[in-house]
């Protein structure tokens, strides 16, 4: 089934629970993205029901956090098997690069409609600033999995590869929408300056939003495809992974030197 896609991008480290706080109230009492049922999290066997009425914020920043000694960090908060929001983060002691991300899965026609793709715009810029993300994006399912990920021929069948594993590496694709924080401004230079008007956005706080065409489903027309590899060829091609030759990225952003030497970005 297809669904749409929302990756929100954070940097090396556990956010503070004020702001993983402030994260949930916003999606969930703010944006109103949907309501939640239920959650389950690391050291939760099963999924543990959320009643009508009030959304338990704390007790979700709690099951966020878990135990010191867990190795990351997981919450999924579910509307059901189609849609739910999912925070992976790093535990505090976890070795840089390790970056965390939230991922929205929600039905594709939320994409189609106008107003929904003008709230996304405006909710995803909210939340990057917040959470100090680098970089978000946004597509249907498809398209990210195309761009993300390859089957890699063993001695018996196939498996399934990460082209990238992160944003350190650089960049899978371009995709429907992209919300490129200033470590990615800065990389892709006077790049960003000479896309077409119509598909660049600035959004304030050194956030550009790309967006390379108006439907997530364009991205599987000749027309998008195309259109992708302009935007790439003057963004650099170099930033981005090569799915001809199968070749990661050459550029990378360069982080802040304070989230490489693991000093807390909030």
């Amino acid at each position: 089934m297809t669904s749409l896609l929302v990756r929100i991008h954070l940097p090396p480290g556990l956010p503070p629970d004020p702001v993983i706080r402030e994260t949930l109230h916003l999606i969930f009492e703010e944006f109103h993205w949907f309501q939640p049922i239920a959650y389950d999290g690391v050291g939760i066997w099963e999924d543990r029901a959320i009643p009508p009425g009030p959304i338990p914020l704390d007790e979700l920043v709690a099951a966020c956090r878990g135990e010191e000694w867990h190795a990351s960090h997981m919450l999924t908060v579910k509307r059901s098997d189609d849609e739910f929001l999912m925070f992976s983060l790093a535990a505090k002691n976890q070795p840089y690069p390790y970056v965390g991300k939230i991922l929205w899965e929600t039905i594709a026609s939320f994409a189609f409609q106008a107003e929904g793709r003008r709230g996304l715009e405006e909710q995803v810029t909210k939340l990057m600033k917040l959470l100090k993300s680098p970089f978000a994006m946004a597509a249907l399912s498809e398209d990210y999995d195309s761009k993300a990920q390859r089957l890699v021929p063993e001695d018996v069948g196939l498996s399934l590869e990460l082209t990238i594993e992160n944003y350190t590496e650089g960049l899978a694709g371009l995709f429907w929408r992209n919300f490129y924080g200033p470590p990615f401004v800065e990389l892709f230079g006077k790049g960003l300056n000479a896309l077409p008007a119509e598909c660049r956005k600035d959004l304030g706080d050194g956030i550009v939003l790309v967006k390379p065409y108006e439907m997530p489903s364009d991205a599987e027309t000749e027309a998008g495809k195309a259109r992708e590899r302009e935007l790439i060829s003057l963004l650099g091609p170099e930033c981005f992974y090569d799915h001809e030759r199968h070749v990661k990225p050459t550029r990378v952003p360069r982080l802040p030197a304070s989230w490489r030497d693991g000093s807390s970005p909030w």
